[in-house]
């Protein structure tokens, strides 16, 4: 047998998937696809299965500074109209939507909470770090994209706290390897809370009782975060957080003392038709871009985003195949 025919192999697929992911992240940032303001703006409010006096927020959210459709501008007139008082903003590894997030807010006297955030982003982890003052905060470490090392995710939960901020765990059903750190090890390294509910329909049914069990050693909240990219694709879910006190710093004082409730209608959700479905406007330079690449972009939209994963396998399954039989009759 050739062992280097298999070397050669494995070195082959980690730089296909390697390449896959970073011209995914590449194309969505490059030639990202857009809604006009009048398409995301509407009067809906809040649904009738949330409180209609409650203080909420979203826990999770994008712009176009990752890979968000939205602009800042957007972001917020987006929740306003969908009945939320605030929103964290969560871009992928970068802080860069807070400041105009906020100078909107000042600018058009709006009664709408900017949470500062930045959700700390690899395959192996998704944390959304949220401060609890309005000032840019230094985002470091920043993660390694494909694998991020346990030092690296304690150094983020260690330097997050230094800087009064909280951190939750995002979205566990996502991760295509279903190889994340057990809850465990999280609740050992002081992590703050658990996304319950996710926009694009993942729910965490086990940190609900983690929390119950735990909360002699650590109070850990639970949030609702919509993970809002494209609005006409992602639910609608809420976080209420009870608090007098309804400032950055007295929301997120009170999220950390476990003073939250979540709510998802994932019926509603299913059946309801958005205002902004149909009105996507498709950059035509990316839809080329990718046909030009697609056969390295199926390696970034299996991994990332979990579409064709059955024929991204099966590719490195056949791939395999080859690559032992080269090794046994070269």
């Amino acid at each position: 047998m050739q062992i280097w025919i298999l070397i050669l192999y494995l070195i082959s697929v980690f730089f296909y998937c390697f390449f896959g992911v970073l011209l995914l992240i590449m194309v969505n940032f490059k030639y990202p696809n857009y809604y006009n303001d009048e398409d995301v703006i509407y009067d809906e409010g809040r649904p009738d299965w949330v409180p209609k006096d409650a203080f909420l927020i979203d826990c999770h959210t994008h712009t176009r500074a990752s890979d968000g459709l939205l602009t800042p501008k957007q972001l917020i007139f987006w929740h306003i109209s969908n009945g939320y008082n605030g929103m964290v903003v969560t871009d992928h590894n970068t802080l860069d939507s807070v400041k105009p997030c906020q100078e909107i807010v000042d600018k058009d006297n709006l009664n709408f909470l900017i949470i500062p955030g930045v959700e700390f982003t690899s395959l192996r982890t998704h944390l959304n770090i949220i401060y609890s003052d309005a000032k840019h905060q230094v985002f470091e470490p920043k993660p390694n994209m494909l694998w991020t090392s346990k030092q690296t995710i304690k150094k983020a939960i260690n330097k997050a706290h230094k800087q009064q901020a909280i951190v939750q765990f995002n979205h566990r059903d996502w991760y295509p390897h279903k190889q994340y750190l057990p809850m465990e090890w999280y609740l050992e390294n002081d992590i703050d809370g658990w996304e319950i509910y996710n926009g694009f329909g993942f729910i965490d049914k086990k940190a609900p009782a983690f929390t119950e069990e735990n909360k002699d050693v650590k109070i850990m909240f639970e949030s609702a975060g919509t993970d809002v990219h494209d609005p006409a694709k992602h639910h609608r879910v809420y976080t209420e957080v009870i608090t007098e006190d309804k400032s950055v710093k007295g929301t997120v004082e009170a999220m950390k003392q476990g003073k939250t409730k979540v709510y998802y209608n994932v019926e509603d959700e299913k059946a309801r038709q958005p205002p902004e479905r149909g009105k996507l406007k498709i950059n035509p330079k990316r839809n080329d871009y990718i046909k030009r690449w697609n056969w390295i972009y199926i390696a970034g939209n299996a991994l990332i985003n979990g579409k064709h994963r059955k024929a991204f396998v099966i590719l490195l399954l056949i791939s395999l195949v080859v690559a032992l039989t080269l090794s046994l009759i070269l």
